[in-house]
């Protein structure tokens, strides 16, 4: 396997690792727990993205998606998809980033989504290494 794909693997992992930890922290919030008590897993999540945006989103579309564009075609197809999914995380990293730097943080609706999605598993997403399915958002009408 190429470095750069290996690279791009590991990424993509780290990712679904720290995914996993939110799923918690959103539903520990969702129960009750004190904003006071997760700060810290959210600023850590939130640190882990400001370096997926700044290096592996760059690496991405200034390495990769040219060379997958000639393959999969320029519009409609899973480069444009690809690209679409990195502002949709850019937009709500930035909203987090927002929210962590307010003196307290709007609640979470009850029901807003989430860890209640039924496809996630229950419990530590690490246990017999199971991780939680990414939710996919509808791409936005072009």
């Amino acid at each position: 396997m190429p470095e750069i794909i290996g690279k791009f693997r590991e990424d993509h992992e780290r990712a679904l690792d720290h995914l996993g930890d939110l799923t918690h922290y959103v539903a520990w919030l969702r129960e009750g727990r004190p904003m006071g008590q997760l700060i810290d897993g959210f600023k850590s999540f939130s640190d882990f993205l400001d370096e997926a945006l700044n290096e592996h989103f760059r690496q991405e579309e200034e390495a990769l998606f040219p060379s997958l564009r000639p393959i999969f075609g320029h519009k409609g197809g899973p480069v444009e998809q690809m690209l679409r999914e990195h502002e949709v995380i850019e937009e709500a990293h930035a909203q987090m980033v927002r929210e962590l730097a307010r003196e307290a943080p709007r609640p979470l609706r009850p029901g807003g989504g989430g860890p209640e999605d039924p496809r996630r598993p229950s419990g530590p997403h690490r246990e017999g290494g199971q991780r939680p399915l990414p939710l996919r958002r509808a791409p936005p009408d072009s």
